[in-house]
């Protein structure tokens, strides 16, 4: 690359360049590596109604057009099932590789509402905000699943859970985040090449489609920094 030419801008850049057309899209679909985080989505909230996403990387050859394309075309190309383009990739990745096939569909719409009760959360909550002590006596025993294999991108469902101890703050969080991921695929297992290459096993159970860097000490002093540690904070 010529000096002081790059190929890459951070998410807030985009989000400014986006919103500054006053075009709202309809969806967006990003075929780019960990982009279902609730830090980079946050700042996406007003670039489109709905995002497609991946919590995890994605392998060189991306998306699977031939098999979502004609979800995004439907009815003469009138209408689309994003729903279907989700299940699409999810099973792509399942028939060919049999791991790497998270993906999530974002209401954009419902970003400030998950924002608002993650904060009220935060505020009464007693854990370490950074990271749960998980040697501690004090605290049930917690294995968080992260996405990748340097422990910075966490799964942002089962964190906030973990650190909720009011039951019907807690039922009031994922009745948001239920609206907020309107739909979510995942098979058990993913493979990473960030810090620690290697396969990685996925818990349905708590996979929630959106991952946080919220628990990782890691840039911490740029986490402090963003958009959404400002909302929730």
């Amino acid at each position: 690359i010529p000096e002081g030419i790059s190929n890459m801008f951070d998410i807030d850049d985009l989000a400014s360049i986006l919103t500054s057309t006053d075009i709202k899209f309809e969806y967006t679909i990003f075929d780019a590596c960990l982009m279902a985080n609730v830090e980079a989505l946050y700042d996406l909230r007003h670039t489109s109604n709905y995002i497609i996403a991946s919590v995890c990387e994605i392998h060189g050859e991306g998306f699977p057009y031939m098999a979502i394309i004609p979800e995004l075309l439907s009815s003469g190309g009138r209408s689309f099932d994003l729903d279907g383009a989700c299940q699409a990739f999810n099973n792509h990745y399942a028939q060919k590789y049999g791991h790497s096939g998270s993906i999530s569909l974002i209401d954009c719409s419902e970003m400030e509402a998950l924002a608002d009760i993650t904060k009220q959360v935060i505020a009464t909550s007693s854990s370490d905000i950074i990271m749960p002590d998980i040697d501690n006596e004090n605290e049930p025993t917690v294995t968080l699943q992260t996405y990748d294999g340097a422990r910075l991108f966490y799964d942002f469902g089962q964190y906030i859970n973990h650190i909720c101890k009011d039951e019907s703050q807690r039922a009031a969080f994922n009745a948001q985040l239920n609206r907020t991921v309107v739909s979510k695929y995942t098979l058990d297992r993913f493979y990473s090449m960030i810090g620690w290459s290697g396969y990685y096993r996925i818990n349905p159970d708590v996979f929630s489609g959106i991952s946080t860097s919220l628990p990782s000490d890691i840039y911490r002093e740029y986490y402090l920094q963003t958009a959404w540690y400002k909302a929730t904070h």
